[in-house]
């Protein structure tokens, strides 16, 4: 059950055109943020859960950002009303200070570490990281086979909406449900990724109204384009739920004054509140036309999807033997002693 203090993102997405960290725009505006170095294992993700377990007792606001190839594992906790982030600093989302020691504290978690263990374990290390690097370049290429997939089936759908109709429904959709705020730039939430579990989708701890938007070969997501700009021009507030593939294109949006939802089935579970049929928005003839081959590319994109999610599977198990050396390598006082000190300076005890 999501705890209502806690806020979860995920800290990148890996997508079409690599690894996107977003990890920096939400700890941009931290008055301090503290970055945590060391090696797999040492500690660093146990840190954050262990900070996030202390603010959620007290009844603190956390935002929980979690690790998008393994999203039981945490890469930040960001201390909104303290103005205070603790981040994992090391590879993909490598963060470096900007103000030293005034605004970005290092802390390097790997300092006494038994090297007579690692230098042991020195060839079995250097194959696990040669083996999971291979893995991803494979993962980043299918991606891209993806995301061009994508724009193919975009391009081919592209001749058959019905634009009048389409940009209607969203005019009349955000004068029923929205209000004026004056915002009229959007923000990132990401809340979706594709790791080894699939489509993961994160909860939104207010319960949000949920429309999902049908997905036939990739419609959704031009459905949710136009929504945007519709909600945009009337200054109403949203945020975009960046795409698990490609962050340039949205997967859904938020709207957090009225507290509603708006997400592509393709990352949904069922039984929202409401539907919004595509076809309605498509000419009817002209899907007819081309629907053979937007069968075909939608069921090798699947087949790609599911190939990228049994190697990250992969890759998250040589991440784990990784793990268990540099653990049983790892002096964990200096964790427990940071966490201490942490404290005394987030909570103030």
């Amino acid at each position: 059950m999501q705890n209502k203090c806690v806020t979860e993102i995920f800290a990148g997405i890996n997508s079409c055109d690599g690894y996107e960290s977003l990890l920096e725009g939400e700890i941009k505006n931290c008055e301090r943020v503290f970055i945590l170095k060391g090696s797999p294992g040492c500690g660093k993700s146990t840190l954050l859960k262990r900070l996030m377990a202390n603010a959620i007792v007290r009844g603190i606001n956390v935002t929980a950002v979690k690790c998008s190839a393994d999203p039981n594992s945490l890469d930040a906790v960001i201390f909104p009303e303290k103005s205070i982030a603790v981040a994992d600093g090391t590879p993909p989302h490598v963060l470096e200070p900007t103000l030293p020691n005034v605004r970005e504290t290092i802390i390097d978690l790997a300092e006494n570490m038994d090297r007579d263990v690692l230098t042991f374990n020195k060839t079995f290390l250097e194959r696990l990281n040669a083996e999971k690097k291979r893995i991803y370049k494979t993962v980043f290429s299918l991606l891209s086979a993806i995301g061009k997939i994508s724009d193919t089936m975009e391009h081919i759908l592209a001749g058959g909406y019905l634009e009048d109709k389409l940009a209607s429904f969203c005019g009349r959709f955000v004068k029923k449900h929205l209000s004026f705020s004056g915002c009229m730039s959007p923000a990132l939430l990401p809340v979706v990724c594709l790791c080894s579990n699939g489509f993961v989708c994160l909860p939104i701890n207010t319960k949000p109204f949920t429309y999902t938007v049908g997905d036939f070969c990739g419609c959704s997501e031009k459905i949710l384009t136009h929504l945007i700009y519709a909600s945009l021009s009337f200054g109403t507030e949203v945020l975009i739920i960046p795409s698990p593939i490609d962050v340039k294109k949205p997967a859904g949006l938020f709207y957090p004054n009225e507290n509603i939802l708006v997400m592509s089935e393709r990352y949904v579970t069922p039984n929202p509140d409401k539907k919004i049929n595509p076809h309605r928005f498509i000419n009817g003839s002209y899907l007819k036309e081309n629907r053979g081959k937007l069968k075909l590319l939608n069921k090798i994109r699947e087949e790609l999807i599911n190939e990228v999610k049994t190697l990250m599977g992969e890759a998250l198990e040589i991440h784990r033997d990784i793990e268990k050396i540099y653990t049983f390598a790892s002096d964990f006082s200096k964790a427990d002693d940071t966490a201490d000190m942490l404290r005394h300076i987030i909570f103030g005890e």
